[in-house]
């Protein structure tokens, strides 16, 4: 039986421990995080204490792991990396549940640290001196950003200042949004999106296809819309009440904003 671990247990992590815990075929389930987790109690889900800074502890943890499934970025992703290397895993999969790779910026703005590509360089030179493979989920931005509570209410977006409401394009409870209809070649903003359980569900169907068929990278989307579609429907959604602000030049939007809605036009998708 397969042996999966998740490493971070609240938000996405949760969620994929759930699907997985729950999948048709039967698989071996261990979360791995800082603090005991009592809501794990009611799955078959084995959650085990480590400290993301002493890479023994991560290697004990994940020893006769087949698969780990990594749901944060930054130093403590490296280190879980590098554990699952001396552990002889087989498989990883990244925290990169963001735009395809071949379509991100090289330096992106909304990654000041080069946490993304630290790991990926990092997974190359272990791929290179080990048996390991890895696989990026690509799948847009997380369609629940929009919702009236925001991402931060399924515990999912802190590590990227984008867990609150507002933090992203728009904001339900003030009906307001800011974004750009056009980039600067004058194509217009388009953006990816799936939810996360969509996301969730889409990597078990590949866990049930097997790690060992997987390629690089698999890329999903929920819808493809507009920036103005977006804006409009959430309107919609307000009983027709418009959002103030809701298209702005280019040139008046903060620079996060803006990059946000750049990196975002720049995506190329495909469905799997």
């Amino acid at each position: 039986m397969m042996r999966i671990a998740i490493a971070g247990g609240s938000g996405l992590g949760y969620l994929l421990a759930s699907h997985i815990s729950k999948a048709a075929n039967a698989y071996q389930v261990v979360v791995l995080s800082r603090s005991s987790r009592p809501e794990y109690a009611t799955l078959d889900v084995q959650v085990m204490v480590v400290d993301y800074n002493d890479e023994n502890s991560l290697a004990y943890a994940l020893h006769g792991v087949n698969l780990v499934i990594c749901t944060f970025s930054g130093g403590e992703q490296i280190n879980v990396i590098t554990a699952a290397v001396q552990s002889g895993v087989q498989f990883f999969v990244p925290s990169e549940f963001e735009g395809s790779l071949e379509k991100r910026p090289e330096n992106d703005q909304l990654d000041p640290y080069s946490y993304s590509s630290q790991a990926r360089q990092h997974l190359r030179r272990c791929a290179r001196s080990s048996q390991m493979k890895w696989t990026v989920f690509s799948c847009g931005i997380f369609m629940e950003r929009f919702l009236p509570q925001g991402l931060g209410s399924l515990a999912i977006g802190y590590g990227s200042n984008l867990a609150n409401v507002g933090s992203y394009i728009l904001d339900m409870n003030t009906y307001t949004a800011e974004c750009v209809e056009k980039n600067p070649r004058g194509h217009t903003v388009r953006v990816c999106m799936t939810s996360v359980y969509d996301v969730a569900q889409f990597i078990v169907a590949a866990i049930d296809l097997g790690p060992a068929n997987w390629p690089r990278e698999f890329t999903m989307r929920g819808d493809r819309l507009s920036l103005r579609d977006i804006v409009g429907q959430c309107s919609r959604t307000l009983n027709g009440l418009a959002l103030a602000g809701s298209v702005r030049q280019e040139a008046t939007l903060s620079l996060k904003t803006e990059t946000l809605c750049k990196n975002c036009s720049e995506q190329s998708w495909s469905i799997f």
